[in-house]
């Protein structure tokens, strides 16, 4: 892969992560895989007004992304994935399908379950093909940019100045990363700007409308996550 191709607007999803495990075996690494399980989380934040219809749905995500940053064991996300009873009808099967997917030690499977379930559930009210296609190639360009958005550019790497932490920048920082609202992220992108940060990478992507999700390259950086 070129990295013309990782930055290629309608680059599948599954391209992405198979290039991440090949090249730089990132599903090896704790710091990887944590990003790939991040990466299925935020798939299924991009339909939480579903999910959290669904309360054991929602509790697995919630367990999920508390495994992803090592504040709990596998043994909770097994244990909130057995709650859950699928449907067999409607929207509500492909929501919890995409968390159940979470569930799944297979970082690849993690991520591309949660990726395809949301883009099942996006077209799921609709029986035109036309309008299927349209909604489905939506919900999987939303899907590459939350990989890109957490992963970041591998082919460019950023390593983040500690001159750019500065209590303004890892406040903000912190707060969209519990809150898993980011909206701040321009006010992000102002901060690191007045920390010396010129890195055209940071701060267009902070920029950016996103969507943004937990695990963000750039808020990452910040927290010294990454």
């Amino acid at each position: 892969m070129t990295e013309a191709e990782w930055l290629e607007e309608e680059f599948s999803d599954f391209a992405l992560l198979d290039y991440l495990c090949k090249s730089h075996r990132l599903n090896r690494t704790k710091a990887g895989r944590r990003k790939f399980w991040l990466v299925g989380c935020g798939c299924c934040r991009l339909m939480w007004n579903w999910v959290e219809l669904i309360p054991t749905a929602a509790a697995l995500v919630l367990a999920a992304e508390r495994f992803a940053d090592g504040e709990t064991k596998f043994t909770e996300v097994s244990k909130r994935d057995a709650e859950l009873r699928i449907p067999n009808f409607g929207r509500n099967q492909s929501v919890m399908f995409a968390a159940r997917g979470l569930a799944y030690s297979n970082v690849m499977i993690v991520a591309t379950f949660a990726i395809h379930h949301y883009a099942e559930a996006v077209v799921r009210d609709s029986l035109i093909p036309a309008v299927r296609t349209q909604l489905w190639s939506g919900a999987m360009a939303q899907a590459t940019h939350l990989i890109r958005c957490i992963f970041g550019n591998p082919f460019r790497p950023v390593a983040f100045n500690p001159s750019w932490r500065t209590d303004t920048a890892v406040i903000l920082a912190q707060q969209m990363y519990n809150s898993r609202e980011f909206t701040a992220m321009p006010i992000l992108a102002d901060a690191l700007q007045d920390a010396g940060c010129e890195d055209e990478q940071v701060l267009s992507h902070c920029r950016d409308a996103g969507p943004h999700a937990r695990g963000c390259w750039v808020v990452d950086g910040v927290l010294g996550k990454a």
